[in-house]
């Protein structure tokens, strides 16, 4: 196994951590650039990071913390042989503890044995890194050359008739969705952000980040938070079934009601992970989602939880959410909401159909909203 030594410039803190809790994804993150930057500088490809084999390498970063030892790990072979794959040609490890991801770069790439890891014949790799009590960081880095890995397949989903608009108000119709204007002409003052449908289907209502509200086709207004001070901005909005109200959710999950819209909960007393991205009410107009941005759901009222991005394992980036606006309940095998990330994939939940719906390609503009 290459890259078996541990040179001195690697243990320089005096005292090691009694336990390992939290991951630093950031220095993760930070090493992987820095390496794969490395490679490319010296004509290699770079390497694709692998979730199992980066439980292998946090796996072992946690022994050394516990241990209060800075070693290489003795039975390699066989945690990638059982977690990650049998097929593999060619193995190796660094390990490290130093102030920061940097440091513990250049003080692998100063090391032969080390740099001839992060330069071999490797095509994945794995990285696990945590602080100690003192701010130090302990890292282990695992390389591997074995197949290569296949992105996350997505089942595919019925495709569905929706609109987008984007921050200028401009408004694109996907499938058979119809056109009733957009802002495009308008110079505005504040980005749209969100978007709901008369339930006839022959309109819609636009909102700005300061809760002003645009209407085309039969879409009527019935008030704003335009004039009010906001301690968040709106980030989104969704119609009651009659279309004489509206719901505007702020990005802490604030709810602002308006017409014959009536509230049903917030994330508003909520310390949350993302910030609230879009909303879609339920076909009773009894209940709501709240999407956030890494594709999260919170439901109130009568809003059912039928899955969400995080479930399908997915590095989504969520910006909207439509529901099914039928008037009874959608037929087992329907979705009940779509999640929309911010190249316009969208994501059907709900029936069983768990999957990828549709997108909106091609866009002019990064989506800002999306109705079913």
């Amino acid at each position: 196994m290459a890259g078996a030594l541990i040179v001195d410039a690697l243990a320089s803190p005096s005292e090691a951590p009694a336990s390992a809790q939290t991951w630093e994804l950031a220095a993760e993150e930070d090493l992987l650039a820095r390496h794969n930057a490395h490679r490319i500088a010296n004509g290699f490809a770079p390497l694709v990071r692998d979730p199992s084999l980066d439980a292998v390498a946090r796996d072992w970063t946690v022994q050394m913390a516990t241990s209060e030892v800075l070693s290489h790990r003795t039975d390699l072979r066989e945690a990638v042989e059982t977690n990650v794959t049998t097929q593999w040609q060619r193995i190796g490890e660094n390990v490290g503890w130093g102030p920061n991801s940097d440091w513990l770069h250049d003080a692998f790439v100063a090391s032969p044995g080390h740099n001839a890891n992060i330069l071999g014949d490797y095509n994945r790799i794995g990285i696990g890194a945590t602080l100690d009590d003192d701010g130090d960081l302990w890292v282990t880095v695992n390389f591997l050359n074995g197949p290569d890995l296949t992105p996350p397949t997505i089942p595919a989903a019925d495709p569905v008739d929706a609109w987008v608009v984007d921050g200028h108000g401009v408004v694109t119709a996907i499938g058979a969705a119809p056109h009733y204007g957009d802002l495009a002409d308008v110079v505005l003052t504040e980005p749209i952000v969100g978007m709901a449908t008369t339930p006839s289907g022959n309109g819609y209502w636009l909102v700005a980040t300061d809760g002003g509200i645009f209407a085309f086709g039969d879409a009527a207004f019935h008030g704003s938070t335009g004039n009010i001070p906001l301690n968040q901005p709106i980030v989104g909005m969704a119609t009651t079934p009659s279309g004489n109200g509206y719901w505007l959710v702020a990005t802490d999950g604030g709810i602002f009601a308006f017409g014959d819209a009536g509230f049903y909960g917030s994330t508003g007393g909520i310390i949350l992970n993302e910030p609230i991205v879009g909303m879609a009410t339920t076909p009773s107009g009894a209940g709501y989602w709240l999407v956030g941005r890494d594709g999260g759901i919170f439901t109130f009222g009568d809003a059912s939880y039928e899955g969400a991005a995080p479930g399908l394992n997915l590095e989504v980036e969520a910006i909207a959410i439509a529901a099914d606006s039928s008037e009874v309940a959608p037929a087992a095998e329907d979705s009940l909401y779509w999640v929309f990330d911010d190249e316009g994939l969208a994501l059907a939940f709900g029936g069983g159909t768990d999957g990828l719906a549709g997108d909106a390609d091609p866009l002019r503009s990064v989506i800002a909203a999306a109705l079913r």
